[in-house]
């Protein structure tokens, strides 16, 4: 019977198969283009994980450090009795332990909150624009 088949409807037959066989081809031409993104992909997010795994652990050091620091810097005037008063006559040497505090957190934090960890959205701006800085 396809011998003796419509011209026209060879025609459209043969252009439905071609149509096909690219469709096919350009599906699997796309199909290894993506898995080659991906696998060039990956060193460089497992490295940008593991920087910001690393800037996390930092920052988390640096906190401790500075609570530790806080802490002995407290206890070490804590246990002194209070300066005499100067009636006005000389400036206070008492030292304002939660403002160092908080400047130092300040340092490592967007927000000046020395009571709570910082979560704002800030912290990238402000890592970005302090490494564009040194540049």
């Amino acid at each position: 019977m396809s011998e003796f088949m419509d011209p026209r409807a060879a025609a459209e037959q043969e252009v439905r198969r071609r149509f096909e066989k690219e469709r096919t081809d350009l599906v699997n031409v796309q199909r290894a283009q993506r898995r080659a993104d991906l696998r060039d992909q990956k060193p460089v997010l497992d490295d940008l994980t593991r920087r910001e795994d690393a800037l996390r652990e930092e920052r988390r050091q640096a906190l401790e450090r500075i609570d530790r620091e806080w802490q002995q810097e407290r206890d070490r005037l804590g246990s002194r009795p209070l300066p005499a008063p100067a009636f006005g006559l000389a400036p206070s040497s008492a030292q304002n332990i939660r403002d160092a505090y908080v400047a130092a957190h300040a340092k490592t934090t967007c927000c000046a909150s020395a009571w709570r960890r910082c979560t704002c959205s800030r912290r990238r701006t402000r890592r970005a624009t302090a490494i564009s800085r040194t540049r």
